[in-house]
């Protein structure tokens, strides 16, 4: 039972949860936004060191995060003043505001917001489809296909983008229904396989790690929290939580529909903290896990385990691989040559110290007798 005493006209039911769901969407984009500038800023500290000692990839990332801050800034401030347009100045439209903001996806404004948010999902695909390169080093063939899939996704949203800037067009046409639920299909599955692959790949680097010393503790970037952020796994929960009920037609996806959009702001943040951080995995981690796969599986079985070394101020780790027995036997061989070197040095000095010895005897005697 309600706390406070309610003065509302008669309203169906399902246009009353409308309503709700409609503000509590907005809401909640309103929290993930102020999410997303403290991250912008954190991000930001960090980067903003480090700019003389790499200034190229440093200020790469700063040009990144503040596009999406830029983005998000946009879809945030329409989603203000849209709450206002829809809840204050049209609050007795038939229906309901909630239904009257199904009529507002044409005004221009609000074209600035949706292509904000398609702009923030290309960055957010390009990054993760970066950091699969990097993680996993897939071969060309399945690179290809999460990028086919991110040039689908961009057509997509430009054809979206391009019918409701039809005045008689609304987001919940037939046509636009379609493509638009071809263009959040294709980007939340864009992001579900890089997350799989991804996770896949931590989870066997990790089963190795753990096999070969024991722990992870020292490998900041096998945390499961770790793989988590790495995989973008947050807008995946949250792309599913809106493209389901979406694809049903149920009103439940208004309480996401702004908010995923801030969302697909701060997944990428998330990434770069640790990378500005010196926490992620990087592309000489991978190398150096290969270089240590590659040692293992030689010809010669190696001598003692694979010995890990602390991790760097960087962040990097260093994995230091077993001596091989080829490498073994050759330096044996070296110092079995140099003991040589030397026992043959000695006798030789041995030799001309007894040689002059004899000498000086010989001259002694010399001396004697005359």
């Amino acid at each position: 039972m309600s706390m406070v005493k309610t003065y509302v006209a008669s309203q169906l039911s399902d246009s009353r949860w409308l309503d709700r769901a409609t503000i509590i969407g907005f809401d909640l984009a309103y929290l993930a936004y102020g999410v997303h500038a403290t991250l912008f800023f954190t991000c930001l500290t960090y980067l903003w060191p480090q700019r003389r000692a790499n200034p190229r990839q440093t200020y790469g990332w700063i040009t990144y995060i503040s596009i999406l801050f830029t983005l998000g800034s946009i879809a945030n401030g329409v989603d203000m003043h849209m709450g206002q347009v829809i809840f204050v100045d049209n609050w007795n439209y038939p229906g309901g505001p909630g239904a009257f903001s199904r009529t507002v996806f044409t005004v221009p404004v609000n074209i600035l917001c949706t292509g904000a948010c398609a702009v923030g999902g290309w960055f957010m695909d390009a990054l993760l489809i970066f950091r699969f390169h990097i993680i996993v080093g897939p071969p060309k063939w399945l690179l290809a296909v999460p990028v086919a899939m991110l040039i689908v996704s961009i057509v997509m949203s430009c054809l979206l983008l391009a019918q409701l800037t039809h005045s008689a067009s609304t987001i919940w046409d037939k046509i636009n229904l379609d493509v638009e639920l071809a263009y959040w299909s294709t980007t939340i599955a864009t992001n579900l396989l890089l997350t799989f692959l991804i996770v896949i790949h931590l989870m066997r680097v990790r089963h190795k790690v753990l096999k070969a010393s024991g722990t992870t503790s020292h490998l900041p970037y096998l945390s499961v929290s770790a793989m988590l952020v790495e995989a973008a796994v947050l807008y995946a929960a949250f792309g599913l939580a809106f493209i389901i009920p979406y694809a049903l037609g149920s009103s439940v996806n208004t309480l996401f529909f702004s908010l995923i959009g801030q969302v697909q702001y701060i997944t990428p943040l998330l990434i770069i903290l640790r990378v500005a951080q010196g926490r992620a995995y990087s592309e000489s981690d991978r190398r150096r896990m290969q270089d240590s796969e590659m040692a293992s599986s030689s010809r010669y079985r190696p001598r003692g385990d694979t010995t890990m070394s602390s991790q760097h101020s960087s962040g990097e780790l260093v994995f230091k691989p077993p001596i091989s027995s080829t490498y073994q036997r050759d330096t044996m061989a070296d110092e079995s040559t140099t003991t040589k070197n030397i026992l043959t040095l000695t006798e030789t000095n041995t030799t001309s110290n007894v040689s002059t010895e004899v000498l000086n005897d010989s001259e002694k005697g010399g001396l004697g007798q005359q």
